[in-house]
C-alpha cells in the first residue's frame, strides 16, 4: 500500500528526483506538463540506484535514477545493448539522459518468477519491497517546466545526450529511430510529439516510447499472475542455458570470478556476521573457506549473470524477462544455476530442483560440475549481502533471509565432506549461532 507524503516534503524530494531529472522528463514526455505522473518507488532505500514507476493515462515506464552523471562506459547500458543484440530478453532502454543520471526503461510489471501458480507480485514481498506511492506536485512540475523552458535542459546536455548511447555502445535494433508514417501517427495519438527545440536524440526517444507502448503495456498487464513453477522456472532454465552458450569475447564484462573475489565475498559475510552476532571464529572460518575458493577458481568458466534469482526475473505475457545484469562476468557454470534453484527468497522442492538441473544439462549440452561447492559459496555470499544491508545501510529487512541461506549452504556442505571435511561442521556452527541470535 502507498503511504502519504511526509508533511513539508515535496513529491519530487520524496521520490528522489532532482530538478534536472524533472526537466529531462518534461522535455522527453510533454504530456507530463498536462497531467503529472503517479510515481511509485520500486526499490528499498539502501539501493545505490533508485527505480520509480511513472504512470499516467497512456501507460507506465520505469525510471532508473543515478546519484551522478552516467559515464559513457556505463556497465548497465553497455551490457543491455550487448545482451539485447544477442537476443537475450533483458529489459529495454527507452531513453537515457547521461548528464542528469536518468534512464527510462520499459515497465515489465512487478510479478517475480514464483514457484506458486499465480506468480508473486511486489506487494507480496517482505518489508524490503514496500512501495510508498507519491503523486507529483504542481510546484515540482512548474519548477521543472521553467527549467526546461529556460534552456536548463539544453545546458545540462539533454539536447544532445539522449539515447542512442555514446560511441562504443551502438543503438540496439529495438531502439532504432522511429521514422515511418505509422510510427509518427501513433506517437501523435499518444501525445508524445517532442518539442521542436529538442535534439534529435530526445525526439527519437519520445517516439520510441510510443512505438513500444503497445507491446510494453500489454506484456506487463497480461503477464501478471501468469507464471507457474513448471512454466516460469523451465523458461528461466532455458534462458540460462542460452546465456551460457553465448560467446563472451566481445561482452563488456566485469572482472571474472577468481579465488580472490570468491574469498572477498565470504570475508564480507564473516565480517558482518561477526558484527551482528559477536561470533569469534573468523580466523578458523577463513582457513576452511580459502581452499574452497581455490577450488572454485579452477572450474571452467562461462558467461554468468551473477545474480540470477527470482527477483531479477520478471514474468510477463511475453515470457520471462531479465533485469539487474550489470555485474555479468565469467564464472563457474553452476553459479547462476545455484543462484536460481537455491534462492533464499523462495523454496523449490528437492524433486523440482533436480528436474530443473536435468533440464539445464539437456539444454546446455553439459553436465554441471561441482554444484554443491558452488552453491555453498553462493549461499554464504548471499547471507553476507543480507547481513551487510543491516550493518552498512541500517536496513534490517533482509535479515529473515539469512537463516534459509545458511541452512541451504549447510545442506550443500554435507555433500562435500570428503574433500572439505571441516566445512559442514563450520556451517552447523554458523546456523546455530544465528538461530541463537533470534
Amino acid at each position: 500500500m502507498g503511504q502519504p507524503l511526509r508533511h513539508g516534503a515535496t513529491a519530487s524530494q520524496e521520490a528522489g528526483l532532482n530538478l534536472a531529472q524533472w526537466a529531462a522528463l518534461l522535455a522527453w514526455r510533454p504530456a507530463y506538463h498536462r497531467q503529472p505522473p503517479r510515481l511509485t518507488p520500486l526499490t528499498p532505500e539502501a539501493s545505490t540506484r533508485r527505480y520509480l514507476r511513472a504512470t499516467d493515462p497512456a501507460g507506465s515506464v520505469v525510471l532508473q535514477l543515478r546519484r551522478a552523471p552516467i559515464p559513457a562506459n556505463d556497465p548497465f547500458l553497455r551490457l543491455q545493448h550487448w545482451f539485447a543484440t544477442a537476443g537475450w530478453p533483458v529489459v529495454r532502454v527507452i531513453a537515457c539522459f547521461f548528464e542528469v543520471g536518468l534512464v527510462v526503461l520499459e515497465d515489465l510489471g512487478d510479478t517475480y518468477l514464483s514457484p506458486a501458480a499465480g506468480g508473486t507480485t511486489e506487494a507480496d514481498m517482505a518489508a524490503s519491497n514496500r512501495a510508498a506511492s507519491a503523486g507529483v506536485s504542481a510546484a515540482d512540475l512548474a519548477a521543472a517546466g521553467a527549467a526546461a523552458d529556460s534552456g536548463a535542459a539544453a545546458e545540462s546536455g539533454l539536447a544532445t545526450e539522449a539515447w542512442p548511447p555514446p560511441p562504443g555502445v551502438p543503438t540496439t535494433p529495438a531502439l532504432a529511430p522511429a521514422s515511418s508514417a505509422a510510427d509518427l501517427s501513433h506517437a501523435a495519438e499518444s501525445g508524445l510529439a517532442a518539442p521542436s527545440g529538442l535534439g534529435a536524440g530526445v525526439r527519437r526517444a519520445a517516439l520510441n516510447l510510443a512505438v513500444a507502448k503497445a507491446a510494453t503495456g500489454a506484456a506487463a498487464d497480461s503477464g501478471r499472475g501468469a507464471e507457474s513453477a513448471t512454466g516460469g522456472y523451465a523458461q528461466a532454465i532455458d534462458l540460462l542455458a542460452q546465456l551460457h552458450r553465448l560467446d563472451p569475447t566481445t561482452a563488456p564484462l566485469a572482472p571474472p570470478f577468481d579465488a580472490r573475489l570468491f574469498a572477498t565475498e565470504l570475508r564480507l559475510f564473516l565480517d558482518t556476521f561477526t558484527t551482528l552476532t559477536g561470533w569469534r571464529g573468523t580466523a578458523r572460518a577463513v582457513a576452511v573457506f580459502d581452499p574452497l575458493c581455490d577450488e572454485l577458481a579452477r572450474l571452467p568458466r562461462v558467461l554468468c549473470h551473477r545474480d540470477y534469482h527470482r527477483r531479477n526475473l520478471l514474468a510477463t505475457g511475453a515470457g520471462v524477462r531479465v533485469i539487474d545484469f550489470q555485474d555479468a562476468r565469467l564464472g563457474p557454470r553452476a553459479y547462476d544455476l545455484a543462484s536460481l534453484l537455491e534462492d533464499p527468497y523462495t523454496t523449490l522442492p528437492a524433486i523440482e530442483r533436480q528436474r530443473l538441473r536435468d533440464r539445464y544439462a539437456a539444454q546446455a549440452g553439459a553436465e554441471v560440475a561441482a554444484y554443491p561447492l558452488v552453491a555453498c559459496q553462493r549461499l554464504v555470499k548471499a547471507a553476507g549481502s543480507y547481513c551487510n544491508q543491516r550493518v552498512a545501510f541500517a536496513n534490517p529487512s533482509y535479515l529473515p533471509y539469512v537463516a534459509p541461506a545458511l541452512q541451504r549452504a549447510q545442506a550443500a556442505a554435507r555433500d562435500l565432506t570428503s574433500d572439505h571435511p571441516d566445512l559442514a561442521p563450520l556451517l552447523d556452527e554458523l546456523v546455530t549461532i544465528w538461530g541463537q541470535k533470534g
